[in-house]
């Protein structure tokens, strides 16, 4: 299948949040695998940021993953979608490309030690108390997961 690479700028899978709804009648199969390389690679990028902090927090670790999961989840929601409703060969096709860059990534980010300490450390501080117990709920499941 001809994937001709495409810019942020022309696909439909890398809009910001300022666009509330997929933009199904847009995505294209050439769009798919373009959009999850640009987003893994920023995500990465990120993940490597946050494992750096000195004093990672509730607001500068946790939030900032659920951003980078909000980002792939844009992605990867309407492309699954589409797979579904829309089955063709050239779709089932990037969307196997896909599930195996996927499944790469979760392997990676639970098997990445610098983050699982930074999740420690946010688990062990004094501020921890102060967290919701929602929010500590999230951080205990998360050091579980590792």
């Amino acid at each position: 299948m001809n994937q001709t690479p495409t810019t942020p700028t022309d696909n439909p899978l890398l809009t910001g949040p300022d666009t509330p709804l997929p933009l199904f009648d847009q995505i294209k199969p050439a769009h798919v695998i373009p959009a999850l390389k640009t987003a893994l690679s920023e995500a990465r990028q990120r993940v490597t940021e946050l494992t750096q902090l000195e004093n990672p927090s509730w607001q500068t670790l946790f939030l900032p993953l659920e951003a980078i999961d909000e980002r792939l989840s844009r992605i990867w929601g309407p492309v699954s979608h589409l797979n579904a409703v829309c089955d063709s060969d050239a779709l089932r096709e990037v969307y196997q490309q896909g599930v195996s860059l996927m499944t790469a990534w979760q392997s990676e980010l639970a098997q990445n030690e610098a983050l699982y300490a930074a999740m420690k450390q946010v688990a062990a501080d004094d501020t921890f108390a102060e967290l919701t117990e929602a929010q500590q709920q999230v951080v205990r499941h998360a050091l579980r997961d590792f």
